[in-house]
């Protein structure tokens, strides 16, 4: 009988032991990732033939699930049709969602059959960090002024690194934020603002780091990001006061230029679909946009 427990900080350790085998690729399974969000998504896990998979039970009753994580050397199919034979007894449909290009070619030599779907809302996207960090040429010539008119502006300012001494003002950051974007009117804002709140409590247990920019002493943006792989950071979230113009691109640049992480990609996540947010991050100019699928096994 599969039994599904809940997601908490507790299960860091039995997670941490199948992704350290597992060659990901997409920003979502990271524990971090997963942990924080862990309440809007209602994430329960279960291990199944030496593969740990992650399951999304909607409020509406649907199930489902993230990439089944852990040494694909080993052959994932067992896993696969073991879950596959429960679901059928539950009477419930198999879907895998935001799965890598990685993962669908691993299932493609599986004797597994399945039909799949790009999620183009859900791609993530790469970009090289030498480009953000130098913003040099003339793709880049709009961010840099912004950065320059950004330090002419504004010359009390200073980058540090996030710690437990600077967190108190990082949540009043937050907080101010949330006042002004109306997180408490907005479900999917309030969603967020819960999810950085527990990143932000967690902040030594997780793997996670990130920096901050103080205006005239007060912290005025943030940053938390992690090691996707051995060559990639993930952002997982960039906040900023639109009180001072430019800060966004500051905050970006800054973090890169001051991490101790060497990578020479950074994966700044999805679109969503919003318009807006879709216009921005392709300004940036990505150097690939990482393909997700949604599966469903058959």
């Amino acid at each position: 009988m599969i039994t599904f427990n809940t997601l908490n900080i507790e299960s860091k350790s039995l997670y941490d032991s199948y992704y350290k085998r597992f060659d990901n690729e997409v920003s979502e399974l990271t524990f971090t990732n997963l942990f924080m969000w862990r309440k809007k998504y209602n994430f329960k896990y279960a291990v199944i033939q030496d593969f740990l998979w992650i399951l999304n039970e909607t409020p509406s009753g649907k199930w489902y699930f993230s990439p089944p994580i852990g040494d694909y050397s080993k052959g994932v199919e067992p896993s696969v049709l073991e879950l596959k034979k429960y679901l059928k007894e539950q009477h419930r449909p198999f879907i895998i969602k935001k799965a890598g290009e990685k993962v669908l070619r691993k299932l493609s030599t599986s004797n597994v059959a399945f039909q799949y779907m790009a999620d183009r809302d859900s791609f993530d996207y790469i970009y090289n960090v030498e480009n953000l960090k130098e913003l040099r040429g003339k793709s880049y010539h709009k961010k840099k002024n912004h950065v320059n008119k950004f330090i002419k502006t504004y010359d009390d300012w200073q980058y540090e690194p996030l710690t437990q001494e600077n967190m108190a003002d990082v949540l009043k950051c937050l907080e101010s934020w949330c006042r002004i974007h109306k997180c408490q009117q907005d479900l999917d804002l309030n969603h967020e603002h819960r999810a950085i709140i527990d990143a932000l409590d967690h902040f030594e247990l997780l793997d996670y780091e990130g920096g901050l920019i103080r205006i005239n002493g007060n912290v005025e943006s943030f940053t938390l990001a992690e090691q996707l792989d051995g060559n990639t950071l993930v952002i997982h979230i960039e906040k900023a006061s639109t009180d001072f113009s430019g800060l966004y691109n500051m905050i970006n640049r800054e973090y890169l230029k001051n991490t101790s992480v060497q990578s020479t990609f950074v994966n700044r996540e999805q679109d969503m679909g919003l318009e807006g947010l879709r216009k921005s991050k392709l300004s940036y100019h990505p150097v690939k946009l990482m393909e997700k699928y949604t599966i469903e096994l058959l």
